[in-house]
């Protein structure tokens, strides 16, 4: 077994981030690394969960996906109640704690802007479903009632 880095979220390093428990695996303990002025919620996971042929399959199992899925998120919830929090992408593995580190050093004022500009705010996602029949029939609807609206404000004549 080969192992790799999960990150989770990323935060400003000060005030340090406490976190405690298991990774996404539910085996290797969550831990913290602070690069520069960020610090990077991480575990250790085995590398061939996220790559490769079998992590397909995985990927597409929902009884594999879900309690990780779950996971995630309550690691960047825990997170997120400290101070603004960066989430990355369910899934993201690097192959080293140097591998992950890399690309946040280079990144280290985008980062902090970030962190300045969403500290007491919070991302909220909205889906909605539409029955377009059923929308495309108001709308018409609408349009009809502002067109004779609009009709009824003209001159006879003009109509």
């Amino acid at each position: 077994m080969s192992l790799g880095i999960y990150l989770f979220c990323l935060t400003p390093a000060i005030p340090h981030p406490e976190i405690a428990g298991k990774g996404i695996d539910g085996e290797h303990p969550l831990f913290v690394e602070v690069i520069g002025v960020v610090a990077a919620i991480l575990a250790e996971v085995n590398i061939e969960d996220f790559t490769g042929p079998e992590a397909q399959e995985k990927m597409e199992d929902l009884a594999w996906v879900a309690p990780r899925a779950l996971r995630h998120e309550e690691v960047v919830l825990t997170v997120m109640e400290q101070g603004p929090v960066l989430p990355v992408r369910f899934g993201t593995v690097f192959s080293s704690r140097a591998a992950a580190a890399e690309p946040l050093r280079q990144r280290q004022d985008v980062l902090m802007k970030f962190f300045q500009d969403t500290i007491d705010k919070k991302e909220w996602t909205l889906k909605g479903y539409v029955d377009q029949p059923q929308a495309r029939a108001r709308m018409m609807a609408a349009r009809l009632t502002a067109e004779k609206e609009q009709l009824a404000g003209l001159s006879p004549g003009k109509r």
